[in-house]
């Protein structure tokens, strides 16, 4: 069997998309804004913000078919619950709407998106075909379809990775959805989405362009390259801050942070860093705020529950240290700044053994660890 990976493309273009949005899947035929590459026979396929969800271009309608309510109503309350992140629950009415009616192409399109965000993309496959097969009067030809429909399940993987945060993935499953089809505008969403959450603003801008050229009503897509236009300005202050606070600058380095926050509260990365250069200096209430502030920002953050953990140490809160530390590592399991300071937190409190395995670990993928570390974690 072929599998859905065995076809990805080796030349993905340069620009993609991003977004948390759920998408209504909306099919327009006819000419198009969409980068050059696109075709100029097949449909523009907009995955919009906002508005009613079409279903794909079909002839069923000019063809006699059964209706069966029984299969349509689980067809809805699955398509509810794939809306919901409920995969298994949403497989599972899919495949009784599809067991009460074989013939239907939608159940099995509908099918094929939920095992691509599942990750089981032999099956997404399969249920492409077979919706194809079955829906044979399509003003489409099979060959674009089967574009545009592996185009919709790579843009499914590419959001269940931006879901869990998992920024380079999402970029390069929303790659594959564009060298699919290029008028995806929800897989430049996603891309544009990853983009900026990674800090990579110039990129991002590029790619939520394009998103918002295929669909210029998405609010998502706006918003995105609005925060990345507004952080390309305070990346600098951010930059310059650390930079100040690696030299000892500490005044200035509060300064260039409180200006960067004073422009963009709503960056967890000036917040986090504020936390680093307060806890240093011995200002650990107004610290815990903000790692608690960018913990908010960013549930789950391993930097930021390092960071909080830090500050509990100068605190004398062990367990509460201890508890963050762990928390970072099941989010990053080599994650050398936790795993540094696990390590001294475990000497301290007498598991030598543990706390040198610890250290020599963090030092392994970082050997710089423990300078960049030190004044960050203990006071002298």
């Amino acid at each position: 069997m072929v599998s859905l990976r065995s076809i990805r493309r080796f030349d993905p273009p340069s620009k993609a998309s991003a977004c948390f949005a759920l998408f209504a899947f909306t099919t327009l035929v006819g000419g198009s804004s969409a980068p050059a590459q696109t075709s100029a026979t097949l449909p523009i396929i907009v995955w919009k913000c906002t508005g009613k969800a079409e279903l794909p271009p079909s002839s069923l309608e000019q063809r006699k078919v059964r209706f069966v309510p029984e299969a349509a109503e689980s067809f809805q309350t699955g398509r509810r619950r794939l809306g919901a992140g409920d995969f298994e629950q949403a497989l599972a009415q899919f495949n009784r709407a599809i067991e009460l009616d074989p013939d239907n192409p939608h159940y099995y399109l509908a099918r094929a998106m939920t095992f691509a965000r599942m990750e089981n993309l032999d099956r997404t496959r399969d249920d492409i075909e077979r919706s194809i097969k079955l829906d044979p009067g399509s003003p489409l030809t099979a060959s674009e379809r089967m574009k545009v429909h592996l185009s919709a399940a790579f843009l499914e993987l590419a959001r269940s990775h931006l879901t869990k945060q998992s920024f380079d993935h999402a970029i390069r499953e929303a790659d594959q959805a564009i060298a699919h089809y290029a008028g995806n505008s929800g897989a430049y969403l996603v891309r544009g989405a990853a983009l900026t959450r990674q800090g990579q603003y110039l990129r991002a801008i590029e790619t939520l362009n394009d998103a918002i050229r295929l669909d210029p009503g998405c609010d998502a897509a706006h918003s995105y390259r609005s925060t990345s236009h507004r952080r390309l300005v305070t990346a600098d202050l951010l930059s310059r801050a650390m930079s100040n606070y690696r030299q000892a600058a500490y005044d200035a380095a509060l300064r260039d942070l409180d200006e960067a926050y004073a422009r963009d509260p709503r960056d967890f990365r000036i917040v986090n860093n504020r936390c680093v250069v307060r806890g240093a200096v011995g200002l650990l209430d107004e610290a815990l705020g903000d790692c608690q502030e960018a913990l908010r920002l960013w549930p789950g953050n391993k930097s930021s529950l390092a960071s909080r953990a830090s500050v509990y140490l100068k605190q004398d809160a062990f367990e509460e240290a201890a508890a963050d530390f762990e928390a970072a590592l099941r989010v990053d399991p080599k994650y050398p700044n936790a795993l540094y300071a696990r390590g001294l937190l475990r000497k301290q409190r007498g598991d030598t053994a543990g706390g040198d395995e610890d250290l020599a670990a963090a030092i392994a993928l970082r050997p710089d660890v423990a300078g960049d570390l030190a004044l960050y974690l203990f006071d002298e």
